[in-house]
């Protein structure tokens, strides 16, 4: 995945190395008591993935939020015009039946918005993102506990420590591989 950010009018583009279709969340989150080195080596890289996710569901979040606003502010300034030249009232059209006709309150506008459908797939959406969002934050959340407990299960250790005590593979999704001496 890339992300480009502007910082002033330079361009930086930051490159993340993109996960599976799957993550086994348990899977990250639990400590691998057998290679406690491995897993600090690399929980600051996986911290950091899980970081891009979590911005980009926050900015999904945020931008199905301002959708519903939109949609929102729309029809109540639709049903405000209609108002204003229907003798303080405006039509209500819901599923099945009649349009009607009732009068424009703040509590009337509140009712019929809630009521209308576009609106309703509208907050449906924001919901869902915002579930998304939450999912992310606390998979997050759960990964900086673990970056914690890692710091103090470690003792102080030396770099030649690390290269004796680390096992190979793939350790929070990320491959790990000894140099050869």
């Amino acid at each position: 995945m890339k992300h480009i950010i502007h910082l002033g009018d330079k361009p930086i583009v930051l490159i993340y190395k993109d996960f599976d279709e799957e993550i086994d969340v348990n899977e990250f989150t639990k400590i691998d008591y057998s290679n406690l080195f491995g897993e600090t080596v690399t929980i600051s890289a996986l911290i950091n993935r899980i970081g891009q996710l979590r911005a980009e569901a926050e900015a999904e979040y945020e931008r199905k939020k301002l959708k519903r606003h939109i949609e929102e502010s729309t029809l109540e300034k639709r049903w405000r015009k209609e108002a204003s030249k229907s003798d303080g009232k405006f039509t209500i059209k819901e599923e099945g039946e009649r349009p009607y006709m009732i009068k424009l309150t703040d509590k009337s506008v509140a009712a019929a918005i809630i009521s209308d459908p576009a609106y309703k797939v509208a907050k449906s959406n924001e919901i869902s993102a915002n579930r998304d969002y939450q999912f992310l934050d606390a998979f997050y959340w759960s990964l900086k506990d673990k970056s914690n407990k890692l710091n103090v299960l470690l003792p102080k250790n030396v770099p030649e420590d690390f290269y004796n005590e680390i096992v190979e593979g793939t350790i929070n999704g990320i491959m790990i591989r000894k140099p050869k001496k």
